[in-house]
């Protein structure tokens, strides 16, 4: 092919030289994205509904429909191992019975901290992705601007 550029020591160059990329482009593509999107949506919604109606036969067959979280007192190893950990204990307001409190910083701290640093580190990853492209954006309209060629 012809090269792109007026300048002498812009090179030729083959047409076969992109046919990966436009392979690479037609497999994400196509008319198939838009009937897999559908599909994906459709099964997704009939998988979640069935799942809800399996549960409600195991709930059922199990006896265990009106079973509540709250009805079912703490296993006393777990008792046990909160007390050697040394963990205070208070009184609950709704059941009256005393429990364990786990303490704020080793329960919330960490997930905090670890959802602050991974949105930190997206934002930052994305930022400098996009700046590349701005840069590059950038770069060649300035050759381009000056007949400069680099191929």
């Amino acid at each position: 092919m012809c090269p792109p550029c007026n300048v002498k020591g812009c090179k030729f160059w083959y047409l076969n030289t992109s046919c990966f990329a436009m392979k690479m482009t037609h497999l994400v593509d196509n008319a198939g994205t838009v009937v897999f999107a559908i599909v994906m949506a459709l099964w997704a919604t009939t998988f979640m509904e069935r799942w809800k109606r399996y549960q409600n036969v195991l709930a059922y067959e199990w006896n265990v429909q009106n079973l509540e979280p709250v009805d079912e007192p703490p296993r006393p190893e777990f008792l046990a191992l909160l007390g050697k950990k040394g963990y205070r204990s208070e009184v609950n307001p709704i059941t009256g019975r005393e429990e364990p409190v786990v303490p704020f910083w080793s329960r919330k701290v960490p997930i905090v901290l670890i959802t602050y640093a991974s949105v930190l580190f997206g934002v930052g990853f994305l930022t400098g992705f996009m700046m590349s492209f701005v840069y590059e954006l950038c770069l060649l309209l300035f050759l381009h601007y000056y007949n400069i060629c680099i191929i």
